[in-house]
């Protein structure tokens, strides 16, 4: 199995230190948006998949160099490789993820459960104040 090294992040917004300690976030944190939260349990059966799908967000970019491998998913998640896998599969099988690629290098597209979040949701995004329209 290989060995992967834990970045430290030096400089945490001041807005996320104000929801968690520094050093809980000393190794980074991952977005959460409310609308999932709202609908956590009708999206997961369980908390082992949603534990899969944070691993495979935190790995996500606008560019990535290359994509993850299982090592390095099930590293993030803090379990075996196996039990990514297994993770990975009850989503596709639930329709919110597909998988392509090998373990090496695999690539795994959760815009099937974004839109089941939104579907969920339901609401339509209400307009954010500017300073010029600040109502």
């Amino acid at each position: 199995m290989p060995t992967f090294h834990r970045r430290k992040l030096m400089n945490v917004p001041d807005a996320i230190t104000a929801k968690w300690s520094v050093p809980l976030l000393d190794e980074g944190f991952i977005p959460f948006p409310k609308r999932l939260l709202r609908c956590l349990s009708n999206v997961f059966s369980d908390v082992n998949e949603l534990q899969a799908v944070l691993a495979i967000v935190d790995y996500r970019r606008k560019d990535p160099i290359r994509p993850p491998s299982y090592d390095f998913l099930a590293f993030t998640a803090g379990i075996s490789v196996p039990e990514l896998k297994d993770r990975v599969e009850r989503l596709r099988e639930k329709g919110y993820v597909t998988v392509t690629g090998i373990d090496d290098a695999i690539t795994i597209d959760i815009n099937p459960l974004l839109a089941r979040i939104e579907e969920l949701t339901g609401e339509a995004p209400k307009p954010v104040a500017t300073e010029a329209d600040p109502f």
